[in-house]
């Protein structure tokens, strides 16, 4: 996978988590060239982590998630 391509899927699910509700539908749309299976492979792995960590629940936090430590590889 092309490094950023990967940056991109990342930031692309960072503002999903942290936007407000309702605006996630708004970021995909301005987002749809990097919407492949790829960015489906790189969502299956941020939401494993995550859930590993405890933070399956994301927007309960008051400071968002931080992904820069996701692995993709």
């Amino acid at each position: 996978m092309d490094e950023t391509r990967a940056q991109g899927y990342l930031q692309v699910i960072q503002r999903v988590l942290n936007c407000p509700n309702g605006e996630e539908a708004q970021i995909l749309q301005d987002n749809l060239k990097l919407l492949d299976l790829g960015f489906v492979e790189v969502c299956k792995k941020v939401a494993a982590q995550l859930a590993e960590t405890g933070k399956e629940k994301p927007r309960t936090s008051s400071r968002g998630v931080r992904l820069q430590g996701i692995v993709i590889n």
